[in-house]
């Protein structure tokens, strides 16, 4: 079985400087909305407020990994990384969205209450299935929508913005197989970011030639 899905050259406006620079977002304005969503955090509690910024960009992003019609909007790809960097529940979401048996409703309940025991199990048993079971392969459709939705994301946000989406990013090319490009991912996010721990364990896993069940299935036909 082979999966071709990976970082791959960008296209459209973003492949081009000039459509990259028109809508990329400066440090003040992407400063701005993080001060918005922090303030409602405040004023409407943590659990309203995370919904509430979360529900409509994800939306966006999970009709594009399941129909692919229309690419998620930069205003999207924004206040999902300002999410990613406030609340690592958002992160997670965003990694989890591409993987077979997952749906959306049990992300929004994971970004709502990450604590729950629903919300830790859904975590826990799609990536500890990723580890042991070779028939969870991945969807090389969602999971290429997912990576250049992310790759899109990084592009157009100021660098101190980049650790959570290069770790997510990161983690979704090792799940794909792209071990080079998982780690060169890594190392990005470390660098913005040293204590990024899922960039640490990523480059740990890949260092140590650590694979999916399913590649290690793959190997032995």
């Amino acid at each position: 079985m082979t999966i071709e899905v990976g970082l791959r050259p960008l296209e459209g406006a973003y492949a081009t400087a000039e459509g990259r620079e028109a809508m990329r977002m400066d440090d003040a304005e992407i400063t701005e909305l993080r001060r918005r969503f922090r303030a409602s955090r405040r004023t409407q509690g943590i659990r309203q407020a995370d919904i509430d910024w979360f529900r409509d960009p994800f939306d966006v992003w999970h009709r594009w990994l399941v129909n692919g019609l229309v690419e998620v909007a930069p205003e999207a790809l924004m206040k999902l990384c300002v999410g990613m960097n406030e609340t690592l529940a958002m992160r997670d979401a965003i990694i989890l969205a591409p993987m077979t048996g997952v749906n959306k409703d049990d992300l929004m309940e994971l970004v709502t209450n990450p604590h729950s025991e629903s919300s830790s199990a859904l975590v826990c048993n799609t990536l500890t299935r990723g580890f042991e079971d070779p028939s969870l392969s991945p969807d090389p459709q969602r999971c290429q929508r997912s990576i250049d939705a992310l790759a899109h994301m990084i592009t157009l946000a100021p660098e101190d913005y980049g650790a959570q989406p290069l770790a997510a990013l990161a983690y979704l090319l090792w799940w794909v197989g792209r071990d080079d490009q998982s780690l060169a991912c890594s190392l990005r996010a470390l660098y913005v970011d040293d204590s990024c721990t899922m960039a640490t364990i990523l480059l740990g896993v890949v260092q140590r030639d650590i694979h999916p069940a399913w590649i290690h299935a793959t190997k032995r036909e």
